[in-house]
């Protein structure tokens, strides 16, 4: 399945890159020259070029579920969707494994200070303590679309209320700030309650699928008949199920239910035959620290869903229906990218908008037949 991405610019002049945007992480680095592991196609960033770039010499690394990156920190000029923040650190990373796909740069993580392994602030926090936004938020919609090209908004500074219904069901964060953490109270399949225990879930765009602890996923598919475990690149923990069957698995989140359209649920064929299908939500034991999410909810689920982050002292994820012209986001049609302010009151949105774009990141992480 896909992850989003954007545009942003370094340096003086600037040098302009795609990145992935995760709320599921809080660095921001980018591929730097000389790249071991980049691609042809990966613009690599240029401190040489840049007037105002400077480095700290501090070693970085950060390890995903699939993948790394390593270098080491620097400082410069950093802007996105026109709204710029001087002196971001960021980490110039001059190796990296399994994640610059395509044209991709790195990664902007969009969590919170205290999970970066720089010890940066990240930067859509940074613009919004610093009071350079027009409302402390940004929002996702994202798109059901697997190639690389348009198929999302993102909103920095306001929200786009042309892509979603009704009000933002907004929901406190369950701590004061590591990831997008908020807590889930209850899972049905089919309108049924499973009955899982309550946990908190972490709000990952930059993962694919939903990561969940092994005895939930196992009473989850033990509901589904003719469910069964698979081995997965060599990795337990996943399931499949009957192709021919329409799971559909509804979350609770702030007292209300968000359903995952049973496409979503599938993330494709198991055999050649097209009998066993990939269910979406796998095993993933976080372990025991002490802000370790017990859930990971990513792209399966925010497809479904206008999604809006808050910052500021009332910390909260929030959730709305989509809209019309939302839903025909999410099957795939192009996003555009524009910019308006609440302060001109130009337009419907508030903040300012870009284009988000989809890109095959984790596919080969979970299917069975990758090339």
């Amino acid at each position: 399945d896909a992850s989003d991405r954007a545009a942003i610019s370094v340096g003086s002049p600037p040098q302009s890159f795609q990145v992935i945007i995760d709320t599921g992480s809080a660095d921001l680095w980018l591929a730097t020259a000389p790249c071991t592991g980049c691609n042809t196609q990966t613009t690599l960033y240029d401190p040489n070029s840049s007037s105002t770039a400077g480095r700290s010499g501090r070693d970085f690394t950060i390890t995903y579920g699939t993948g790394s990156a390593s270098g080491t920190l620097a400082r410069d000029v950093v802007s996105i969707a026109g709204l710029e923040n001087e002196g971001q650190i960021f980490a110039a990373a001059t190796t990296s494994t399994e994640i610059l796909l395509g044209d991709i740069s790195g990664v902007l993580g969009a969590a919170w200070q205290s999970i970066a392994n720089a010890g940066a602030k990240p930067l859509l926090q940074s613009l919004a303590e610093d009071g350079k936004l027009d409302e402390n938020v940004f929002g996702l919609a994202l798109t059901r679309e697997d190639s690389i090209e348009a198929g999302g908004v993102m909103t920095i500074g306001g929200l786009d209320n042309t892509l979603y219904t009704g009000p933002i069901n907004w929901i406190p964060l369950v701590d004061n700030g590591s990831y997008w953490l908020i807590p889930l109270q209850g899972l049905y399949l089919n309108g049924v309650d499973l009955a899982i225990t309550a946990s908190a879930v972490a709000i990952d765009s930059g993962t694919t699928l939903i990561g969940a602890p092994s005895s939930a996923v196992a009473s989850i598919y033990a509901a589904i008949p003719g469910s069964q475990s698979v081995v997965v690149n060599g990795q337990q923990g996943y399931y499949g199920f009957p192709c021919s069957t329409t799971p559909r698995i509804s979350l609770i989140l702030g007292s209300q239910s968000y359903s995952i359209n049973p496409s979503d649920f599938n993330a494709g064929n198991l055999d050649t035959r097209g009998q066993l299908c990939l269910g979406a939500i796998f095993a993933l034991d976080t372990g025991t620290a002490a802000n370790a999410p017990e859930w990971i909810v990513g792209a399966t689920f925010l497809k479904n869903v206008y999604a809006a982050f808050r910052f500021g002292p009332e910390k909260a994820v929030g959730f709305a229906g989509l809209s019309g012209e939302g839903e025909a986001l999410s099957e795939g049609a192009a996003g555009e990218a524009t910019s308006s302010s609440k302060k001109s009151g130009a337009s419907r949105r508030s903040g300012r908008s870009l284009e988000v774009l989809v890109v095959m990141l984790w596919s080969c992480v979970v299917m069975l037949y990758c090339t």
